[in-house]
């Protein structure tokens, strides 16, 4: 059984590492796109530890008895209107057993309890991203925009936008 826990617990680190490791085989890609995204990666991971009250109460590791494997994140500054699903990820060796729809459970039930009632989600318009369009449809996200310019802009693929009403 899947259950969640403070990223506190673990230390400075645990949130760079399961991203690192998630998207091992995007990094391989294009490792010089990737080596700034590992830097705002490494700044979020910082950000949660420095503000424990606030960042840190907004991101949390998916355990599987006492493994780690993955962890979710969101951002509820734009609620009631709008919560941000933030960082998510399943180390690959757990992947495809459900886990990461229980993640994404837990990400809008903690939107819910801090009142927002609609959710959104952005990933990738590329191969390697597959799962995850599929996991988010499959959690009752609905497509609302594609070919998103991403924040840093990737030459390799587009955004995909979704939405939800919670």
């Amino acid at each position: 059984m899947i259950t969640f826990a403070s990223p506190l617990t673990y230390g400075p680190g645990i949130i760079l590492r399961l991203l690192k490791e998630s998207y091992a085989e995007m990094i391989s890609m294009d490792p010089l796109f990737w080596k700034r995204e590992e830097q705002f990666w490494a700044k979020y991971d910082h950000d949660v530890f420095q503000n424990p009250d606030s960042t840190g109460t907004c991101a949390f590791v998916s355990l599987l008895g006492k493994t780690v494997i993955g962890m979710g994140s969101f951002d509820p500054r734009k609620c009631p209107a709008l919560g941000i699903i933030g960082h998510n990820c399943v180390l690959p060796l757990f992947r495809g057993k459900g886990y990461g729809k229980k993640q994404i459970e837990e990400i809008c039930a903690q939107l819910r309890i801090r009142g927002c009632t609609k959710a959104t989600v952005s990933t990738g318009d590329h191969p390697f991203y597959i799962p995850a369009q599929r996991l988010y449809r499959t959690c009752g996200f609905r497509e609302i925009r594609r070919n998103v310019e991403w924040i840093r802009p990737n030459p390799h693929f587009k955004m995909i936008e979704y939405e939800k009403k919670l």
